[in-house]
């Protein structure tokens, strides 16, 4: 999840689905001029192996905002399952500072992303999922030079919206200041993508529609 307010809110989301429980959510400080935090979570019905967040790490003049939450199933004998929350920078600043700002978040990931597999290859097998909102696209003219999620695909991730056209994968609709896009996305690797779609979601709870996809691990 992205955009929490914090555990108890998280809790409340997930309460409808039967045995999830909230595993692990940021605590990343109010930006400024915002008087909460956006938070990530994740959730499941598993018992974390590890689970916990860290805020990116400014880059000289590149200062991302928030970070990540991740945690470490144990999905099967041998087979470990990372996850991963995110919430990259949007696009209310600098077009060029912004992408430069995602593309630093990313390689931050991607290095976090090897030494978990690295750390945890020990157990097993290790596949892992990436998900959130990237404020970003693969396909997105106005992004056609930005590495964010290429750096994932060049990594070994599959796109859960390859091949799904775009008027059926809207996960932001259109407002006053933007055009309607794709900006929320899982990624995932060592696991096959059985099929993926957005979710309608009240305006009451976020800007955003939710994404649902289902994976073969």
């Amino acid at each position: 999840m992205e955009e929490v307010r914090d555990f108890d809110n998280g809790t409340i989301a997930v309460s409808p689905l039967p045995g999830f429980k909230v595993d692990v959510v940021s605590d990343f400080p109010p930006r400024e001029g915002q008087d909460v935090g956006q938070q990530v979570a994740i959730a499941s019905r598993l018992p974390p192996l590890s689970a916990w967040v860290e805020m990116w790490k400014p880059n000289g003049a590149l200062v991302p905002p928030r970070g990540f939450a991740f945690a470490a199933y144990e999905i099967a004998p041998r087979h470990v399952l990372l996850v991963y929350a995110i919430h990259l920078k949007s696009n209310r600043g600098e077009i060029s500072e912004d992408i430069a700002i995602r593309e630093e978040s990313m390689q931050q990931l991607t290095a976090h992303i090897q030494a978990m597999n690295d750390a945890y290859e020990k157990l097993g097998n290790v596949s892992c999922i990436v998900g959130g909102d990237f404020n970003t696209a693969p396909d997105d003219p106005r992004f056609a030079g930005e590495t964010t999620t290429g750096l994932l695909r060049a990594n070994g991730f599959s796109w859960c919206w390859e091949n799904i056209p775009f008027a059926q994968r809207i996960s932001l609709p259109a407002d006053k200041l933007f055009p309607a896009a794709c900006f929320d996305h899982i990624f995932v690797r060592n696991a096959k993508i059985n099929s993926a779609r957005v979710i309608e979601t009240s305006r009451r709870s976020s800007d955003h529609n939710a994404i649902f996809a289902e994976l073969q691990l």
